[in-house]
């Protein structure tokens, strides 16, 4: 045998066995817990539906998918915290839009990377959100926009995560109600921000229909218009902003998983499938109906394509409505 002819099948030989390897490794994959951590606190619309995708992911996988909450800094601190951990598919980051749009609304440079230190798996799911005031404030969106601008000292809007998809629909539809004069008040989460809305402290929110759905059924919160081109079934009496005379709403909120870049390929495609399982069960997909969001599987190319169009969506946003960084 010459030389030439040994090298090529002994490269041949090690291409083969690293395919192997790799796919032994695909079906072994996991063989202990997997930590999914939450960059948010428990009790919001992006930690209820983490733990509902592990508990449905720990089923599919024979592994227990533990969730992780680490909160603060819009999510960048549970986003650095896996950004940091081992590529091994065993630490995922499950995110909102958050993540895209801290880079343009945090001041100074973020601690990691989303681009070069995390890896994009999957979109799980996404829904729209409600503009939100308190039960005894304007009954309709012009109502709402008629007064603010009469008196715009008088008026404020709440966000409980700086760069968060609410925060900027909220950014966006003051730009597009002439509106700018109306301040945004940031809150530690969403959940005091509500409290405020709910006894008059704040004038309006715009939050995602899972937050939403108690507070407005309950008669504490009234809703005024909806994002999205078409109503939703579970508010049909909710006008979508289009509808009420603000083009350029098609907001969603959205969530994702991510993991720390370098990961193996035939890793992510397990957690990929076990999601897309996930996904396709019409369990999990009445849950999220109920909850006002529909399931999403987009991963590999298409999630990457999805994500590029919201990040320069956010760009276009903070630029034009004057987000300063804090």
């Amino acid at each position: 045998m010459n030389t030439r002819l040994g090298s090529y099948l002994l490269f041949t030989f090690a291409v083969g066995l690293a395919s192997m390897c790799a796919m032994s490794n695909a079906q072994v994959f996991p063989t202990r817990p997997i930590r999914m951590v939450v960059a948010y606190a428990p009790g919001g619309a992006v930690d209820a539906v983490a733990r509902k995708l592990g508990t449905a992911l720990g089923e599919i996988l024979d592994q227990p998918v533990v969730i992780d909450n680490r909160p603060g800094a819009s999510g960048n601190i549970g986003g650095e915290y896996v950004s940091k951990a081992p590529a091994d598919g065993y630490t995922l980051l499950f995110a909102p839009s958050t993540l895209l749009a801290n880079p343009l609304v945090v001041k100074g440079k973020p601690p990691f990377d989303v681009h070069r230190d995390l890896e994009a798996i999957s979109l799980v799911a996404s829904g729209p959100m409600l503009m939100l005031v308190p039960a005894d404030g304007p009954k309709t969106l012009g109502d709402f926009v008629k007064e603010a601008r009469a008196k715009p000292g008088s008026f404020n809007f709440g966000t409980g995560g700086y760069g968060s998809a609410p925060h900027l629909a909220a950014a966006q539809f003051k730009l597009r109600a002439g509106l700018n004069e109306v301040p945004t008040l940031l809150y530690k989460g969403t959940a005091p921000a509500l409290i405020d809305l709910i006894g008059g402290q704040l004038s309006a929110m715009i939050e995602p229909t899972l937050t939403a759905i108690p507070q407005v059924r309950a008669g504490k919160l009234r809703a005024l218009a909806i994002t999205g081109s078409k109503r939703d079934p579970l508010f049909p009496e909710v006008p979508t902003f289009e509808e009420a005379g603000f083009a350029d709403m098609q907001f969603s909120t959205w969530y994702g998983i991510w993991c720390p870049s370098g990961a193996p390929e035939a890793v992510k495609q397990r957690l990929a499938q076990a999601q897309k399982t996930v996904l396709d069960s019409q369990a999990f997909r009445d849950w999220l109906k109920q909850q006002g969001y529909q399931a999403t599987p987009l991963s590999g190319a298409a999630f990457g394509a999805f994500l590029h169009n919201e990040e320069m969506r956010y760009e276009r946003i903070v630029r034009e409505s004057g987000i300063q960084p804090q």
